[in-house]
């Protein structure tokens, strides 16, 4: 697969619900409470740039078992905090890396700086906007 073929050229139509699972956040909202969610999804997203460079620095020293378990952690973690967008994308590298290792993983890791940037607002959105009832933005 080309690394071209993986870009993200802008955000994803259809608003937040299509960078975020909204259905998951509130569920880890009515079993975590508001402040912890909030809490965790915001450390996860202030740590993702250091995390990309470390992928980086993974792929430029051919270490790609290293950077197969660091994508496959993230994309995890992304999941289960409900950001899907970012998750799909490390899934997508992940599966880049475990097919070719050696391909050029540059653009994607681009990619996924922008979601980063995309999720965090997206984040930011659903936590100033969702309705004090529990009822998902959409």
């Amino acid at each position: 697969m080309n690394p071209s073929d993986q870009r993200t050229e802008g955000p994803p139509s259809g608003g937040i619900g299509a960078i975020l699972g909204l259905d998951r956040l509130e569920m880890l909202r009515s079993d975590l409470g508001t402040p912890t969610v909030d809490e965790m999804i915001a450390d996860f997203l202030r740590e993702m740039p250091e995390r990309l460079a470390e992928l980086r620095r993974q792929a430029a020293d051919g270490a790609w078992d290293a950077a197969e378990f660091g994508l496959h952690s993230l994309k995890g973690a992304g999941a289960s905090l409900g950001l899907d967008a970012l998750a799909e994308k490390l899934r997508a590298a992940e599966q880049m890396v475990v097919d070719g290792g050696a391909r050029p993983v540059g653009p994607l890791l681009a990619d996924l700086d922008r979601l980063v940037v995309l999720s965090s607002a997206a984040f930011t959105r659903w936590k100033d906007e969702r309705p004090r009832t529990g009822e998902p933005v959409s």
